[in-house]
């Protein structure tokens, strides 16, 4: 880093944190809200924006005179940046930063250059007014806007970059309702309806992008898995990417209690080998070279091209288990033995639901918690036990 780089946080990350303590725990959910933190950015930026561009500052040791250097300075203040869940800005002004370092650097090699690049580079949506309010305090000269990115026009860019909000496909239609969920669907024929949210981010991010313009993403780690898997990073190589480097797995440093993915990807063809890297069980670090990383973002399985097998499907034999989809559904079980005390038919309605811990742990084979499950009834049926109905009329169906 140069002299411009601050040592002490960027405005945009003392915003964020702010926001993100503020926040009710419920408009997080909403907003699947989680900022990241420098570290995380940092894997992003160098592999798309820092390696490439010093590679071709690196190139003009074999130029003669300060034409080549010069050419390549304007290039770089037309660069164009896009986050398109820019939140209070901290990915994009780590980018300005990067772009100011390889400035310093060009201009290093052939002094008396004029500055060209800028927060007028910068390019970012988001839902959120506060987080975008503060974005604009700490990225003056930046274009930043309040939409929703998934049905929002985005401006030109040669490089998207972000995290995108973290919610699960078994969440959405809770907390924004079937409306939207339909709409998203309706915007986005090529991914699956069963992925998370932050695959109609990567589909979009390489649809939108030119040949040869680079990308790169914090994402939950189902990205790399099933539908989510192959709307997004299934999608990115079939239609002409490469994924550059991956984190295949880390725990994520925030209170979201979650693992994530980075992936960092080129439209078009690059020269490997690329790095892979996970974080183990035990929070160690492992990475590996390779010649292709694959969408599972596995060193040594590649099942993107596997196919459903007849026989695992009739008759079917594995079986999820319950979804239960609201809280309101489980009860502990003393809470569910007092129910059935008082009532002995509500027995029907009422189940042990075993977790692995219940299965495995010192108490084996008693369960912690027990559903209510009116499969079968209806609604008429399900009239019959009134409490436990109320319960989860009042508590679910809203």
């Amino acid at each position: 880093m140069t002299k411009r780089v601050a040592q002490s946080p960027p405005p945009s990350f003392v915003a964020g944190e702010r926001i993100q303590r503020e926040m009710a725990p419920h408009a997080r959910q909403a907003l699947g809200a989680h900022y990241t933190e420098a570290a995380e950015i940092h894997k992003v930026i160098g592999p798309i924006l820092l390696t490439p561009w010093r590679a071709k500052i690196a190139g003009l040791q074999d130029a003669k005179g300060g034409e080549a250097a010069a050419t390549l300075l304007q290039a770089l203040g037309r660069l164009r940046i896009l986050d398109p869940a820019c939140g209070s800005g901290n990915f994009l002004a780590l980018a300005l930063a990067a772009l100011h370092t390889l400035e310093d650097e060009l201009r290093a090699q052939e002094p008396g250059l004029p500055a060209q690049v800028g927060a007028h580079q910068l390019f970012g949506l988001d839902i959120d007014v506060e987080a975008i309010g503060a974005a604009q305090r700490a990225l003056p000269g930046a274009s930043l806007q309040v939409a929703d990115a998934l049905f929002t026009p985005w401006p030109p860019a040669d490089i998207i970059l972000g995290n995108p909000p973290f919610q699960s496909k078994n969440k959405q239609q809770g907390t924004w309702g079937p409306a939207y969920v339909k709409r998203l669907r309706a915007a986005f024929p090529g991914v699956p309806g069963h992925a998370d949210l932050a695959t109609f981010f990567l589909h979009q991010a390489h649809d939108h992008l030119p040949p040869e313009g680079r990308a790169g993403f914090v994402a939950t780690n189902t990205i790399r898995e099933n539908a989510s898997r192959r709307g997004g990073l299934d999608h990115i190589l079939a239609q002409g990417g490469t994924l550059t480097s991956a984190t295949s797995s880390q725990i994520w440093p925030g209170d979201a209690i979650v693992h994530v993915s980075i992936i960092t990807w080129i439209k078009g063809t690059a020269k490997g080998p690329f790095p892979l890297s996970w974080q183990d069980a035990d929070g160690r670090w492992h990475t590996r070279q390779l010649a292709h990383i694959p969408a599972t973002l596995s060193a040594d399985t590649d099942v993107t091209q596997a196919q459903s097998l007849q026989a695992n499907l009739v008759p079917k034999t594995c079986f999820q288990g319950q979804t239960h989809g609201h809280a309101a559904f489980l009860l502990p079980a003393k809470e569910a033995a007092a129910l059935v005390e008082a009532e002995p038919r509500r027995r029907a309605v009422l189940h042990p639901c075993l977790t692995f811990a219940d299965l495995a742990g010192r108490r084996a084979g008693h369960a912690s918690r027990w559903v209510i499950d009116f499969q079968g009834l209806g609604l008429k049926g399900a009239r019959a036990f009134p409490t436990l109905l109320a319960r989860v009329e009042g508590a679910v169906r809203p």
